[in-house]
This record gives C-alpha cells, structure tokens and sequence, in this order.
C-alpha cells in the first residue's frame, strides 16, 4: 500500500517558483562576476521527477509485498532551466 499526495499542484508550483527564483539567483551572480546585468528571460524548461520507492519497482516487475504502513514521505525534484539575456 502506498499513500501519496493526491493533489500536488501547489508543490509542484512551489517548486517550480523556488526553482526559478534560485536559477535567477545564480545567474544574476555570474552577471556580477562579469560585470553584466540580466535581461529578459529567453526559455524556459522544466522537469519534475517524482519519486519512486523500491517496493514499486518491485511491484511493476511482478513481486508483490506484503502491504505496510508506516510513516514516510514523498519527495518531489524540481529542475529548472532559465536562459537570460546578458546586458
């Protein structure tokens, strides 16, 4: 048995909001080093990768557990590539 966030929009736009705001961070750093500024934004991509426990594996490959319950939690990765144009 697996419990999982049945609704993860507001993670997930969390996320990705975090993930932005620490892309921008980082880009306006190596700016500074090279005595530049940031302009517009000129792409954008992204990728989440939810996470997958071994039990499921094991699952989808036909061995079946015996169901648990136990406290745990789910982890969300968020990745986020921003292109800025450099003044």
């Amino acid at each position: 048995m697996r419990y999982f966030v049945a609704d993860p929009t507001a993670s997930r736009r969390r996320g990705f909001d975090l993930a932005f705001q620490d892309a921008r961070a980082k880009a306006e750093a190596f700016a500074a080093l090279s005595a530049r500024r940031l302009g517009s934004v000129l792409c954008v991509t992204e990728e989440t990768q939810p996470s997958v426990d071994v039990d499921t594996k094991l699952s989808s490959l036909g061995y079946v557990a015996t169901p648990k319950l136990e406290a745990g939690s789910e982890t969300l990765t968020f990745r986020v590539t921003v292109v800025f144009e450099l003044k």
